[in-house]
């Protein structure tokens, strides 16, 4: 199924929950990713509609419309859906995609659903790198019953005060300096 194809089907679509299985149960198969679901398992819908309702309260997708107590997905809505599955698929993390896809037009979403490569994935992660990238204190920190110690760049270790005597606490910071620098070589 091209593209086009997809667009067609999609096009105008409006559909609960059930609806919207049934149709992702149709074209699953002529998407080049995995959704991860096994539609033939009777499990299959369950599944399906906790990982909606997990896009939705983790802001990959729009929230819905809301017609009494069901949800309400449209084109653009499921459109979000499966490019976010294809996002992860390919690696990307779902608090690395929060929000990612809501400023885009329903073309640049279809863009998305047919690109072959995802360079853009390499952007959409390095937000979380830089959020990660703070410094790190050398200094141990006493926090109620705890001590955090930095042993060497991003390692450090938590303890539960009086767990580890100083040599102990040594051996272990040897151990993880010998391991940070054998698999930074």
């Amino acid at each position: 199924m091209s593209n086009t194809s997809i667009e067609n089907v999609l096009a105008s679509f409006s559909g609960n929950i059930f609806s919207t299985y049934n149709l992702l149960k149709k074209i699953h198969k002529n998407l080049n990713f995995s959704f991860g679901i096994d539609f033939s398992s009777e499990a299959s819908f369950p599944k399906f509609t906790n990982m909606v309702r997990n896009f939705i309260a983790r802001e990959l997708i729009e929230k819905p419309n809301k017609s009494g107590k069901s949800l309400i997905l449209n084109e653009r809505t499921v459109l979000q859906f499966i490019v976010s599955r294809k996002y992860m698929f390919h690696g990307c993390s779902m608090d690395n995609l929060k929000g990612y896809l809501f400023d885009f037009s329903l073309e640049e979403l279809y863009k998305k659903l047919s690109q072959e490569n995802l360079n853009e994935i390499d952007v959409i992660a390095k937000k979380e790198k830089e959020v990660i990238a703070q410094p790190i204190h050398t200094e141990p920190i006493k926090t109620d019953k705890f001590i955090h110690s930095s042993v060497c760049d991003g390692f450090y270790i938590i303890t539960q005060d009086g767990m580890f005597g100083e040599e102990d606490l040594n051996k272990l910071k040897n151990i993880l300096f010998k391991f940070k620098n054998k698999n930074t070589n």
